[in-house]
């Protein structure tokens, strides 16, 4: 027969029988109101065990003062669901003994089941060592804050642009067009010192390497910095080749 609450508030004060069952669960969990949880409760004996000889108790006591009830009992392979009005309908058995599993599953939970539910497994002559005890928290379905929303638009327009520059460097036809004018602009330029082409030259030299830019194009840039006169060295031609090579890559 099922034992009382009274017997358990003994055996959680110390008063045990010979211990010989060992029994294990979660101590803490959460579920999402209106879903399904299960509580799983797994055991040894040192006894053998037979389906027959195996009974499981399951106690709830709520977070409010009220005495603990008896909440679901399984005995000879059958089960013994709840008939009290706050869980009929909501405990199933999803155990299996020769498994030494006598887990039960809360369906469609709601507030009311917050508590702690305890759990005992009886093998004689083995009796309950310990109880099996875990706090259940019954929470609304999760929504996003405020911060984790802004930090989702945050996060998806700078993917965005990271995309979009990603597509944009690897589109060579979108660097021969840079290149194609940057090119034709330092045609116009004036003169520059030896010290401003050597930096300018290191600089670009870095961007090639970087960017992976058209090699003729950087080589048109150097043509165009010994220059001065930009129609006065057969360099010029360099940077003529590099518009005919972005015009056919374009085409």
């Amino acid at each position: 027969l099922s034992i009382t609450w009274q017997q358990i508030k003994a055996i959680k004060q110390g008063v045990r029988h010979v211990t010989g069952i060992e029994i294990r669960t979660e101590k803490e969990m959460e579920a999402v109101n209106g879903t399904d949880v299960k509580l799983s409760c797994t055991f040894s004996s040192t006894h053998p065990v037979t389906p027959g000889s195996v009974t499981v108790s399951w106690y709830f006591q709520p977070l409010n003062s009220k005495p603990g009830e008896s909440l679901f009992y399984y005995e000879n392979e059958t089960p013994h669901p709840p008939t009290s009005p706050q869980f009929k309908g909501h405990v199933v058995w999803s155990g299996d003994i020769m498994r030494k599993d006598a887990s039960i599953t809360l369906q469609d939970v709601n507030p009311t089941f917050n508590g702690t539910y305890s759990c005992l497994v009886r093998n004689p002559p083995d009796f309950q060592g310990n109880i099996g005890e875990i706090n259940l928290r019954v929470i609304n379905k999760v929504s996003l804050s405020e911060i984790s929303f802004l930090a989702i638009i945050v996060g998806g327009a700078c993917g965005v642009i990271l995309l979009i520059l990603t597509i944009i460097m690897a589109n060579s036809v979108f660097w021969d067009w840079c290149g194609l004018w940057l090119a034709v602009g330092l045609i116009f330029l004036e003169e520059m010192t030896n010290k401003d082409k050597g930096i300018f030259v290191y600089v670009f030299s870095s961007i090639v390497n970087v960017l992976n830019i058209n090699v003729f194009f950087f080589y048109s840039v150097i043509s165009v910095l010994e220059l001065k006169h930009p129609f006065q060295s057969v360099h010029f031609c360099m940077c003529v080749y590099t518009i005919e090579t972005f015009l056919q890559s374009w085409s």
